[in-house]
């Protein structure tokens, strides 16, 4: 199981997992207790979101995967002990498979995100924009991908280029601005 917050990667390692075993991708919001083809299952699969998938057609899938001696990743946002599993059988397999979390952006590597994510849009942005940046926003992947969409929208609307006082409307335009160093540093 790999769990994390929305935006962190956990699709992407996904779907490296998914090309390496030669898996199925099955989304657990779509998963029904009925479905025939999952007792027939004689592949490696992938379910994403396995937090949100039918209680019972995720043990069916998971006892189907195990019968034909495949393997099994799922994702989710939030620690196994956390889902709200009711039936025994289905919370003891999953309680006893190895998970691991993402956690929460550290400095280095919000800075390294961003970086990328700029990079993907094309945008040339100065160090000193991100560690601004870093400094004040909201510490997610999901933020700071909306903010650097922000940042290109209002960059290309006012045909400016992305600076300190671009990030500076930016966070206040969203509402994130938390200042943690004096204005005056800028």
């Amino acid at each position: 199981v790999i769990y994390g917050p929305p935006g962190c990667g956990k699709s992407h390692l996904a779907r490296v997992w998914q090309g390496h075993a030669g898996a199925r991708l099955i989304s657990g919001a779509s998963l029904h207790k009925n479905d025939p083809s999952l007792t027939g299952m004689a592949s490696a699969v992938v379910v994403e979101g396995a937090d949100r998938a039918n209680e019972r057609a995720l043990l069916n899938l998971y006892n189907a995967v195990v019968e034909a001696r495949e393997t099994m990743l799922l994702t989710a946002v939030t620690n196994p002990p956390f889902w709200s599993m009711v039936l025994p059988d289905l919370a003891s397999r999953i309680m006893a498979l190895a998970a691991a979390g993402i956690g929460k952006p550290d400095d280095s590597l919000l800075q390294a995100v961003l970086v990328k994510q700029f990079s993907d849009r094309q945008l040339h942005v100065g160090a000193e924009v991100v560690v601004y940046l870093v400094s004040r926003m909201e510490r997610s992947f999901v933020a700071a991908r909306k903010m650097v969409a922000a940042l290109d929208e209002m960059a290309l609307d006012g045909q400016r280029s992305v600076s300190i006082s671009l990030a500076r409307e930016a966070l206040a335009k969203f509402g994130d601005f938390r200042p943690k160093i004096a204005e005056t540093q800028d």
